[in-house]
């Protein structure tokens, strides 16, 4: 019964492994058909913002390439000899989406001020309706790959998902970026204000990035470096704690992190000789049972300490006054 008991926990963490997988091959295959159309495009056409698209198509392969081997890695049950679990891997595919955006603005925004250095020059060729094709093509995979993560990303908190969320809201925004510029390339053709349009369009995919690589990166860093959680879980522990105010006699360290989807808590408890082991035993069970309520991916442990000396004397001082 106690094996059985806890296969049945485990099989829901497994259904999301193999979702996650599952999404990251789908998100792998479509992108190569998608880089090889903007190859083309930029190949026949002399389009700096088609140059940064297949540049940041170049890095989203390499992107999902990772995502795809650490979800892969996940479902293999695969240790890589990590005795206290896969939780931090899952945070490097994070990291990495982070970097390859900031290196995917750094190459797009060059381009774009060394267009502009250059002079306007209007863009032409059949590349261009090959990239507005593509573009249209990919903003359609995009838009259902995204809506996929993000279903999951409602049950699903690791960090591989929540980047891949943030990953496909920047490759649609640059979907539908690229889809006006190039179209806005046809309408206006000839005309001065259709010079601009290309290399403005390259900074606005930029800019996008600049905003989705700060967020990434800020997540996936503090989770790497063990930063302590935000008050989606301090605020639980905190009311939990104050609920049993009476129950213990002194408040050490109280610690949180994250690594991966689980979530650690780890809180001191100080009390007088006087309270029982029975005590202690029961508020331990309380507390971890109120903070997993509100927080069911958290892991509790509650340190039982000796309250010192002089918190004790202090303490009977106050009682007698």
């Amino acid at each position: 019964m106690a094996v059985a008991a806890e296969g049945a926990v485990g099989r829901p963490e497994r259904d999301q492994k193999e979702q996650r997988e599952r999404t990251a091959r789908l998100a792998l295959l479509a992108a190569v058909p998608n880089l090889l159309a903007v190859l083309t495009a930029v190949l026949l056409s002399n389009s700096v913002s088609l140059v940064a698209d297949l540049l940041l198509s170049l890095l989203d392969f390499a992107t999902v390439l990772v995502v795809w081997w650490v979800a892969r890695l996940a479902v293999q049950d695969r240790s890589l000899g990590l005795e206290y679990g896969f939780g931090k891997v899952e945070s490097l595919p994070g990291a990495a989406v982070g970097i390859f955006m900031l290196i995917s603005l750094g190459i797009v925004v060059a381009l774009a001020l060394a267009r502009l250095q250059s002079g306007m020059t209007q863009i032409e060729g059949p590349g261009i309706a090959i990239g507005l094709a593509a573009n249209g093509l990919s903003c359609v995979i995009n838009s259902w790959l995204l809506l996929r993560y993000w279903r999951q990303a409602r049950s699903d908190q690791s960090p591989v998902v929540r980047s891949q969320v943030a990953l496909f809201v920047d490759k649609l925004t640059s979907n539908v970026v690229m889809i006006v510029a190039l179209a806005g390339s046809i309408i206006f053709a000839g005309q001065p204000l259709g010079a601009y349009i290309d290399p403005i369009a390259s900074l606005l995919i930029a800019a996008s990035m600049g905003y989705w690589s700060y967020l990434i990166m800020q997540r996936a860093l503090g989770e790497l470096l063990d930063a302590a959680c935000g008050e989606d879980v301090q605020m639980p522990v905190t009311q939990a704690l104050a609920r049993h105010f009476d129950d213990y006699d002194g408040l050490g360290a109280l610690r949180t992190r994250r690594a991966g989807s689980q979530i650690f808590v780890e809180v001191e408890l100080a009390f007088t000789p006087e309270r029982t082991v029975a005590e202690v035993h029961r508020l331990q069970q309380s507390l971890s049972a109120m903070i997993t309520q509100s927080v069911p991916a958290a892991e509790v442990v509650v340190l039982p300490r000796l309250l010192s000396e002089a918190n004790q004397q202090s303490q009977r001082a106050a009682k007698a006054s």
